[in-house]
């Protein structure tokens, strides 16, 4: 990971960390796709630091933490990336630890080669629908690996969903278009990989 520093901007000094893995260039390289197209895929992300980014919250009911924290963290992440898993507790530890003083907002990049990503992130924008995101996200990575649809379900029921409405969200790809634009979003600024994360 690397931080930049960015330009100040209403008496703040922005700061941009991104956790950068090239895990897609690797999936790629093992895949035998050729070499220039893995070398694409591993650019670094080059940041700008005289640019203050801005970035919106994304999809509504993913954010913990009161609007007037003096720390926001934006992370871009993705349920089926087991770099994304490995930061989930050291966020969760975060928000122990400063309690009031953090923001944290979660914003959808499903990674197009993860066989499950987008129908988890799918379920993630279903739970945040009936406000419980973040006891649903807290089952995703307490059981990284596991993203059947069954599994799915059984973190629905565990995180107090009303499972039928979550079974036609799914069923109706409700959220569909919206995690794709999420992602879309994610690449217009830059990202690339995930876990990415944007703290100001």
């Amino acid at each position: 990971s690397r931080q930049v520093e960015m330009s100040k901007k209403d008496g703040k000094d922005p700061l941009i960390q991104s956790d950068q893995h090239n895990e897609r260039g690797i999936e790629l390289a093992g895949r035998g796709w050729p070499d220039e197209a893995v070398k694409e895929f591993k650019k670094p992300i080059e940041l700008d630091p005289n640019t203050a980014y801005r970035v919106g919250f994304g999809l509504p009911g993913q954010i913990v933490g009161p609007a007037d924290a003096p720390i926001t963290i934006v992370e871009f992440s993705d349920f089926e990336c087991p770099f994304c898993a490995k930061q989930a507790p050291v966020l969760a530890k975060v928000r122990a630890t400063y309690g009031d003083k953090v923001r944290i907002a979660y914003r959808q990049f499903p990674v197009l080669f993860h066989r499950d990503s987008v129908i988890a992130a799918e379920a993630g924008a279903a739970a945040a629908a009936q406000g419980k995101f973040w006891a649903f996200h807290d089952q995703v990575f307490g059981h990284f690996g596991h993203l059947t649809r069954a599994d799915l379900e059984t973190y629905a029921k565990a995180a107090g969903l009303d499972l039928p409405r979550f079974r036609a969200a799914l069923d109706a790809r409700t959220y569909h278009d919206a995690v794709i634009e999420e992602g879309a979003a994610a690449e217009a600024l830059g990202v690339d990989g995930t876990p990415t994360m944007f703290i100001n």
